[in-house]
């Protein structure tokens, strides 16, 4: 048994091009480099290195690239800023 688990994953920065935010499905058990993978899909190949060098975060911390999702929900893509 596949279960997928729903992902609503907002955009911000340079990513608000493609909209407020993006809804799709991933793998359970699927980890940050899986999501980033279905979201490059979903965007047809644009804004590869972006979203390479972005981060993920839910509501409350940025997420480790180790962590693994075993439920759907909100989480934001945080590309790379500049400034001082």
């Amino acid at each position: 048994m596949n279960e997928e688990l729903k992902i609503e994953l907002r955009f911000f920065g340079a990513f608000r091009k493609h909209g407020q935010s993006l809804q799709f499905a991933v793998p359970m058990g699927c980890d940050i480099a899986g999501v980033k993978a279905a979201l490059l899909g979903a965007l047809h190949g644009q804004d590869e290195a972006l979203i390479g060098d972005s981060v993920l975060a839910d509501d409350v911390s940025i997420l480790p690239s180790d962590h693994v999702f075993t439920v759907g929900g909100a989480l934001s893509i945080l590309p790379p800023v500049c400034g001082g």
